[in-house]
């Protein structure tokens, strides 16, 4: 269900429709909560996604709380050190700087990048 409201709201983004991409998100949510899914991969980009369509809006404040639950959700399923996390954080970074929440931005900011260095190691390594 997920992946199909997903696309319809990208291409409701990609068409300048944001308040019709923004409903199909909240749905989205409201159905895999409704089915005990809050802690599903889906749930948490449906998060992930609503979020930067907030940024988009100039809604900072409300994208927030949603990168913050779709980082631990991330998290949870990927571990704290997954390269899957390093977009999340960046953008949950940006979001919080937003919000005039700097010190934290940067402790997130200095995650995503120590797990970019680590990667990086890794590669070099092989």
């Amino acid at each position: 269900v997920f992946a199909r409201l997903d696309s319809l709201a990208r291409s409701y983004v990609s068409l300048g429709k944001l308040s019709e991409a923004e409903t199909l998100y909240k749905q989205a949510l409201t159905l895999m909560k409704e089915n005990g899914a809050q802690t599903s991969k889906d749930y948490g980009s449906a998060q992930q996604s609503l979020a930067l369509l907030y940024l988009k809006l100039g809604r900072a404040g409300e994208a927030e709380p949603l990168l913050k639950s779709a980082l631990k959700i991330c998290q949870s399923i990927n571990g704290p050190q997954s390269a899957s996390l390093v977009p999340l954080l960046d953008s949950y970074a940006e979001t919080l700087s937003k919000c005039g929440k700097g010190s934290e931005a940067a402790r997130m900011k200095q995650k995503a990048d120590r797990i970019r260095g680590s990667k990086s190691a890794c590669i070099e390594e092989e």
